[in-house]
């Protein structure tokens, strides 16, 4: 105990000062050295306390540097990889598509499913960077009333997919469907789309270049503020067609 002796008064209630001398009696001491005893332990778990705190507070701290320092590494990373995505993409279209395509028209081949074609379409426009136009038309489609027909057009190519069965006479078909133009939407791509103002004639049959030429005959129009125009030649009846037949979403596409 320290030697420099500071005298200092205390007043407290006399429950409290009996306890205090039933303590001190207790532990062999003076009720001076008990209360300063008791102080001092007080004092030391509190500076304990405290230092405890702080070393958590600088854990935790080390911990916030570290997660971001790996968050950093990891966009890092991401962003070499998508340097080389771009690479990649940028090949494809100024070097694969030209080798792979050699006439301007080409067909796609149909997954066979709905969403196949959905996948199969959106993987298709999202690295068919030269894209500057997309056409939809609405066929008699074979398990469905109606089948959806596109027509990427480039500057140097164009890829017709007329055997997809995608339609939205169905919620889940017509969700599919919806993907694809929030796809669109996502590049940009749908303020160059329209569509054919009137069902078209089935052309999967007929060699691509003809099948173009007979799809481009049609009276088209801009699929923006038209997009209901557009779903209802889907059904037997499009006049008969109403807005809230299908899901909200496509309301922010309109």
């Amino acid at each position: 105990m320290s030697r420099d002796i500071a005298p200092f008064g205390v007043r407290m209630p006399s429950h409290l000062k009996e306890e205090l001398h039933k303590k001190s009696n207790l532990n062999g001491r003076s009720l001076n050295a008990e209360i300063v005893s008791r102080l001092e332990k007080s004092v030391d778990e509190e500076v304990n306390k405290i230092e405890h705190v702080n070393a958590d507070l600088l854990e935790q701290l080390q911990t916030a540097l570290d997660q971001r320092q790996a968050l950093g590494n990891q966009v890092h990373t991401m962003q070499e990889r998508l340097g080389g995505l771009s690479i990649l993409l940028s090949n494809l279209n100024h070097h694969v598509i030209p080798a792979l395509c050699q006439t301007k028209n080409t067909r796609l081949a149909s997954a066979g499913t709905t969403y196949g074609d959905k996948d199969r379409l959106c993987a298709f426009i999202n690295g068919f960077f030269s894209a500057s136009e997309i056409v939809f038309y609405i066929r008699d489609g074979h398990s469905n009333h109606s089948a959806l027909t596109v027509l990427l057009k480039g500057d140097a190519n164009n890829f017709l997919a007329d055997a997809t069965p995608m339609t939205v006479e169905r919620l889940p078909r017509e969700r599919e469907v919806l993907e694809l133009f929030q796809d669109l939407d996502e590049r940009g791509l749908l303020d160059v789309a329209e569509f054919a103002v009137t069902r078209v004639k089935q052309t999967r049959d007929l060699p691509v270049d003809q099948a173009i030429e007979e799809l481009e005959q049609y009276e088209t129009k801009p699929v923006r503020s038209n997009v209901y125009e557009f779903l209802s030649l889907f059904f037997r009846e499009p006049e008969k067609v109403k807005p809230d037949w299908f899901v909200d979403e496509w309301k922010k596409l309109n």
